[in-house]
């Protein structure tokens, strides 16, 4: 417990409007399933106790959601730039799909936020 609640109050300190990566690329995809997923799993596993770990989730994914769908582009960027806040990669796979499907919609669930959900719903329409 004293570990997890260590690794909550980390988590609580990131600040995902800033890019400390030492790189400007950001996977959409490695990004969802690392730690917007993470978060929420964290999130689920403390039996929905510590709702700084969705806000935490929540922000990271406007974030991504603001820029992979600019322009409401049918398919997401796969990957971003933090720095200049634009797409750079065009293509994304199945597996992103499916991910942020996943992800998004069970963000929306627990933020009562629903863009990200319309988000990944549009983007399955569009592959249908």
């Amino acid at each position: 417990t004293d570990l997890f609640n260590d690794a909550v109050a980390f988590a609580e300190k990131i600040d995902f409007s800033v890019n400390n990566a030492p790189v400007d690329d950001v996977s959409v995809f490695e990004s969802t399933i690392r730690y917007v997923a993470g978060l929420i799993s964290a999130y689920e596993l403390s039996g929905k106790q510590n709702s700084q770990l969705i806000d935490k989730a929540a922000q990271l994914a406007s974030r991504m959601v603001d820029i992979a769908f600019a322009n409401n582009v049918t398919v997401p960027f796969g990957h971003l730039n933090f720095t200049t806040n634009r797409g750079i990669q065009e293509t994304s796979n199945i597996a992103e799909v499916g991910t942020l499907t996943l992800e998004y919609n069970r963000l929306s669930l627990y933020t009562g936020n629903d863009t990200y959900r319309q988000a990944s719903f549009a983007l399955t329409m569009s592959r249908s």
